[in-house]
C-alpha cells in the first residue's frame, strides 16, 4: 500500500526471518504421526518459503525503479506499466520511506557506495533538519527520526571508545570558555566519573556553567545527583532551571528522586515548585515496569498544586503534569479524577 511497505518487507525477510525456515518446518512436521499431514506441511513450508523468496527478489528493483531523482522515496509506491514502475507527478520524498528504503537496502547486503544506497544516504543527511531530526508528512517527527537514526547507524556503526575521566579535567584557573567546553564534552560522554568532574559546577557564579553541569547530572541519572538537581530549581537564572527540571525528570524516569522531588513540589519556593511540577510532565508508564513511586503521594502532591497552590505557574504545570499522568498510568485516574472536579 505505501512505499515504507516495502522496506519493511524486504528488512523482515532478510534480516529476521529464519533463513533455516523449511528445515525449522520440516523438524516439527517430521513429529506428525500422520504421514499424509506431515507431507502437506513441509510442502506449504516449502511453497511459502518459494514465495517469499520470489517477493523479496522483485521489491529490491520496484524500490530501484520509483527512487525520486532527489535519492529519496515518497509513500506512494507506484504502479506498474509496461514492466516498469513508476511513482505519479508531483510525488516528493519523505524521510520515512526512504529511511526503510536504506534499511532494506542494508539487510540486501548492498554497499554504502552502490549508486542508489549512496543517493539515499545523501537525501537523508540533506534534509536532516538543524535541530538533529527529521520531520515532513509526519505529527512529530519521532517516528521518522527513528527510522533515519535506524538506517544511518546500520551503515556508520558508533566505533565505541574509551572514556577517560582524565580528559575531562577541569583546572582551578581554567577560563569559562574552557570550562563550557569541557562540560559540553562531558554531557555528551557523560559517565558517572566524568559526571562527577562536573557536579560541583552546579554552584559555580556564572548561569551559562551551572547551566551545562545540571544537563550533565541529567545524563547519568545517578541518585547522588539528586539533591544537586532539586537545589537548581530554583536558580534565579531561567536556564538554569530549564536545564534542571529536564534532567531531574530523566533521573525520575530512571526510578531515583521521587520523594525528593515530590518534597521540593509540596514545600519549595516559587520557582522550586513550578519547576518540580514540571519535572513530573512525563508520559511515562510506571505501573508495568513497578516504579518506586507512591502514586498516592504523587496525586496527592498534584491535588494540592491543582486546588491549593497560590502560584499560577505551579497550578499550570500541574493540570498538564495530571493529564499525562491520568493517560499513561490508570492507578492514578480515581484520583485525579476527583482533584479535577474541585478544580
Amino acid at each position: 500500500k505505501y512505499a515504507d511497505d516495502l522496506g519493511h518487507r524486504i528488512e523482515f525477510y532478510k534480516r529476521y526471518f529464519p533463513s533455516d525456515y523449511v528445515a525449522q518446518a520440516t523438524k516439527i512436521a517430521n513429529e506428525e504421526k500422520d504421514i499424509a499431514k506431515r507431507d502437506e506441511l513441509i510442502a506449504k513450508a516449502a511453497e511459502l518459503q518459494g514465495k517469499i523468496d520470489k517477493q523479496v527478489e522483485a521489491d529490491p528493483e520496484r524500490l530501484f525503479q520509483t527512487q525520486l531523482s532527489d535519492g529519496g522515496w515518497g509513500f506512494n509506491p507506484g504502479a506498474q506499466a509496461d514492466g516498469k514502475w513508476s511513482t505519479p507527478d508531483g510525488t516528493t520524498s519523505d524521510p520515512s520511506p526512504t529511511s526503510t528504503s536504506l534499511l532494506a537496502f542494508h539487510a540486501l547486503g548492498l554497499p554504502a557506495d552502490h549508486p542508489v544506497v549512496k543517493a539515499t544516504i545523501d537525501n537523508l543527511l540533506r534534509n536532516q533538519k538543524p535541530t538533529g531530526m527529521w520531520k515532513i508528512a509526519s505529527q512529530t517527527g519521532f517516528v521518522s527520526t527513528s527510522y533515519a537514526l535506524n538506517a544511518l547507524s546500520r551503515y556508520f556503526p558508533e566505533e565505541p571508545y574509551t572514556i577517560d575521566p582524565s580528559n575531562y579535567s577541569i583546572n582551578d584557573d581554567a577560563s569559562v570558555a574552557e570550562i563550557v567546553s569541557t562540560l559540553r564534552r562531558i554531557y555528551v560522554d557523560a559517565t558517572p566519573e566524568t559526571a562527577a568532574i562536573a557536579a560541583p559546577l552546579t554552584s559555580h557564579p556564572l548561569a551559562v556553567v551551572r547551566y551545562y553541569a545540571a544537563l550533565t547530572l541529567g545524563a547519568v541519572h545517578e541518585a547522588s545527583y539528586v539533591n544537586h538537581l532539586v537545589e537548581l530549581l530554583d536558580d534565579q537564572s531561567k536556564q538554569v532551571r530549564e536545564a534542571a527540571h529536564w534532567a531531574m525528570r530523566q533521573t525520575l524516569i530512571d526510578d531515583k528522586g521521587w520523594p525528593e522531588i515530590l518534597a521540593a513540589a509540596n514545600t519549595g519556593d516559587d520557582y522550586t515548585r513550578e519547576a518540580a511540577l514540571r519535572s513530573l510532565v512525563m508520559l511515562v508508564d510506571s505501573e508495568m515496569p513497578d516504579s518506586s513511586l507512591d502514586h498516592a503521594k504523587l496525586t496527592a502532591t498534584l491535588d494540592r498544586a491543582l486546588n491549593e497552590d497560590s502560584h499560577p505557574a505551579v497550578r499550570s504545570w500541574a493540570t498538564r503534569s495530571a493529564w499525562q499522568w491520568w493517560v499513561w498510568n490508570p492507578a492514578t485516574r480515581e484520583s485525579i479524577n476527583k482533584s479535577w472536579i474541585k478544580l
